[in-house]
This record gives structure tokens, C-alpha cells and sequence, in this order.
């Protein structure tokens, strides 16, 4: 079977859910609707990766080891950093972009 023809299943650490909701709750204080757009855009982005997740690149960090993880950029300024193995998308981490890479 050909990636494109492959649905992903798609598993999020239970810190991710804890950092997007804790993003969220920030923005909340000064735009609730913005929080709203933010908590959305990043769950359909994640969401996305049930499809061709290898699309995205490897992430060269000399913070992490691994060659396995990968990443894309949502709402312009969040890391999605995941894994793949067999047909099963791990989502490690969320990273805001205008902090340093912290592993």
C-alpha cells in the first residue's frame, strides 16, 4: 500500500494536550476568540497528519538525537514534533518558536 493511500492513526503525549491548553488559556485572558482559533488550528493541523505525515522534514536539532522525528509548523510560530512508526503518528511535543528548543 502506498503512503498516500494510508490513514494514520494519530496519538498525542499527554503533555501536548497539556501545553496547547495551557496556550490557549493564555491567550484566552486577552482574546477568547483568538484562544478559540489558536486551540482550533492547532488540533486540525495535528489532525492532518493522518495523511502523508512524511511530507514534513526530519527536525535537525543538535537538542535531539534521533533522526524518527519530524516536524511541522502551525499558526506560524508552533513546532509539531512527532514520530512515526508503522502506521501510527506519535505527537512528542509542541514547541512555541520564539523560545529556545529545550529536550
Amino acid at each position: 500500500m502506498e503512503e498516500n493511500e494510508i490513514v494514520y492513526k494519530v496519538i498525542l503525549h499527554p503533555s501536548v494536550t497539556y501545553k496547547i491548553a495551557s496556550h490557549c488559556e493564555f491567550l484566552a485572558e486577552v482574546s477568547e476568540a483568538a484562544a478559540r482559533n489558536l486551540w482550533s488550528n492547532l488540533y486540525d493541523d495535528i489532525a492532518s497528519l493522518s495523511f502523508m505525515p512524511r511530507r514534513f522534514p526530519v527536525l535537525n536539532s543538535p537538542n535531539i538525537e534521533s533522526e524518527q522525528h519530524r516536524w511541522r509548523l502551525s499558526c506560524k510560530r508552533y513546532r509539531i514534533i512527532f514520530t512515526i512508526v508503522g502506521e501510527t503518528v506519535y505527537v512528542d511535543d509542541i514547541h512555541d518558536c520564539r523560545q529556545a528548543l529545550l529536550t
